[in-house]
């Protein structure tokens, strides 16, 4: 398996960057250099570009300086790229409003104004989307309590699909590039990350007799058989059980050189928290071989944890214990999260990168970029240490959601990992271990091949 798909942190080593050890390429000049405005300028230059940057407000220093220049101001420079400031990121605290709206170039801009270079102010625009401002202001949660798509910004300007934040900053790129032809400025490569959530270790394996009887009564009853004949072959039989797909998943990992996470349901006995006990033997056994062949393993916090921290923390420790392995990485059973609160609350426990970023009712790009990016909180008005990865589809948006065909979900796929790889970005992909039941989704393990196939060229 590629060497670095089984920890957390050398899979996303390349998205770490943080420009501290890099010269500054970049002077940026600012009237106010502000907790918002460094956020953003690390997200765009150390995190996109690849590049260090030093920021200042004195003229005089920005003038003298034989850096490339970024003038954000209302006074405009000669010698620089000029962004026009609309404001947000001199406020404090979070506004009831809409951004500005436009579309140039068949790209749909925010925060548009009268920038003689770009046309909208980039900087506030990029800060909007990461430090999901909206997500912080009012608005209608769905059943679980989630901001869903209606509530997205790039949902109803129809673009959540395409990267925008990444396709803003690619241009911007562009314009740095044509006004200083000889900075040399670092290329990202497109990456695809395949990602697994667990919530359910084996749909009859390891589970008692009792339960098993009961359910098979359930599949009969509900007229699915052949659940039913496959409840019986992995019972009584001993054969293959439905969502016993592990092997097939670290082979493709391998043979693509695709890093594989696995997030494992860690809670039973809930509503909505179904799994093997977490200390059932063949459970642990599952996490320590996935764990032994090279995949990374992370948390699905249970769906009551993003409202007790407590469980939250317990989880942790009991799958730490298990798997015999520091966990820092997870993403939250039904993408239940609050902004304000989940990744304080997250942070708290130990968690570094959390990949709830995304949607459950459709594919796209919740914050609009493919890139990881750290949360930032508006009580206190600074970033956090911890990082949003973002995902770009998972499988139940299409069968669950949108009941669309295999063929159809993975033609969306490919698709929107054709828009990330223009930007270079980062393309990600949820499934679940029930997915590859063909007794229940016929044809999703063919979908799954083929985006290895296909994202690997």
């Amino acid at each position: 398996m590629n060497n670095r798909s089984g920890n957390i942190n050398e899979v996303l080593k390349d998205y770490l960057y943080n420009g501290s050890t890099s010269e500054p390429q970049f002077i940026i000049y600012a009237d106010s250099i502000t907790n918002r405005l460094t956020y953003t300028l690390r997200f765009i230059f150390n995190q996109y570009l690849l590049s260090g940057f030093k920021t200042t407000s004195d003229r005089q220093v920005f003038e003298k300086s034989n850096l490339i220049k970024i003038n954000y101001s209302d006074n405009t420079s000669p010698n620089a790229i000029n962004i026009v400031p609309i404001g947000l990121l001199s406020e404090k605290g979070v506004k009831e409003f809409v951004p500005s709206c436009s579309t140039s170039n068949n790209k749909v801009l925010l925060f548009t104004n009268s920038n003689i270079d770009l046309g909208f102010d980039i900087f506030s625009a990029v800060f909007y989307m990461i430090s999901r401002y909206e997500e912080w202001q009012k608005f209608v949660k769905d059943d679980h309590g989630r901001f869903e798509i209606r509530n997205s910004i790039l949902y109803k300007l129809s673009v959540l699909k395409q990267p925008v934040v990444d396709c803003w900053l690619n241009d911007f790129k562009k314009r740095i590039l044509d006004k200083f032809p000889d900075l040399t400025i670092n290329q990202r490569k497109f990456q695809y990350i395949s990602s697994i959530d667990v919530d359910n270790a084996y749909a009859f394996k390891g589970k008692s007799l009792m339960r098993n009887f009961g359910g098979g009564l359930k599949d009969l009853l509900r007229g699915n058989f052949r659940m039913a004949m496959a409840r019986l072959s992995t019972v009584v039989f001993g054969n293959n059980d439905p969502f016993d797909a592990y092997d097939l998943q670290i082979n493709l990992s391998q043979k693509y050189s695709v890093p594989l996470i696995y997030f494992f349901l860690y809670r039973t006995g809930t509503e909505f928290d179904r799994t093997l006990h977490p200390d059932n033997p063949q459970f642990i056994r599952l996490i320590k071989d996935i764990k032994n062949k090279g995949a990374a393993i992370g948390l699905h916090p249970s769906y009551y944890s993003c409202d007790d921290e407590q469980l939250l923390i317990n989880e942790k420790k009991f799958l730490e214990k298990n798997a015999d392995s520091v966990i820092n990485a997870s993403r939250q059973h039904y993408l239940r999260f609050n902004i304000r609160t989940s990744p304080d609350q997250l942070l708290r426990a130990g968690i570094k990168f959390d990949f709830t970023m995304g949607f459950a009712g459709s594919a796209g790009f919740r914050a609009g970029t493919s890139l990881p990016f750290f949360y930032y909180n508006f009580d206190e008005e600074k970033e956090l240490e911890i990082m949003a990865v973002p995902f770009a589809a998972m499988d139940g948006a299409y069968y669950i959601y949108n009941r669309t065909t295999t063929q159809e979900a993975c033609d969306d796929m490919i698709a929107i990992a054709g828009h990330v790889k223009q930007v270079n970005g980062l393309m990600i992909t949820v499934f679940h271990e029930r997915t590859f039941a063909k007794e229940l989704y016929p044809g999703w393990t063919e979908v799954y091949q083929k985006l290895h196939e296909s994202l690997n060229r």
